[in-house]
């Protein structure tokens, strides 16, 4: 009894089964298309939510900003961030400018 107990095995996965296959390229920096200190305007649209004066979101569609930092690169080395673009926008809420710092993407922003 013991002996057929073990001789039972789990199947094996099917033969025609899809592989995984992951290529990347290029080093993860940006393409220095944009500098800091640069006016930058939102041409994609993009709605943020960590504004406590919008608690129903905020769309950055058509405003511009400032460019404060490029984060892919850090202590000189450099990393693939996925929005590297650090913007400053000053967005009007409860009677004054508020500053909204937003991470984007090289796609969803373009220089003015």
């Amino acid at each position: 009894m013991i002996a057929q107990r073990a001789a039972s095995v789990r199947p094996a996965a099917p033969a025609g089964r899809a592989k995984l296959l992951v290529r990347c390229s290029g080093n993860g920096a940006s393409s220095a298309a944009f500098h800091e200190g640069q006016k930058v305007k939102v041409v994609a649209p993009v709605k943020v939510y960590h504004s406590h004066q919008h608690p129903e979101g905020f769309d950055l569609n058509g405003l511009e900003g400032t460019l404060v930092k490029d984060v892919t690169h850090f202590k000189g080395k450099i990393l693939s961030a996925n929005f590297p673009y650090k913007v400053e926008f000053h967005v009007a809420g409860e009677g004054k400018l508020a500053k909204l710092l937003v991470h984007l993407a090289e796609e969803e922003i373009q220089a003015i």
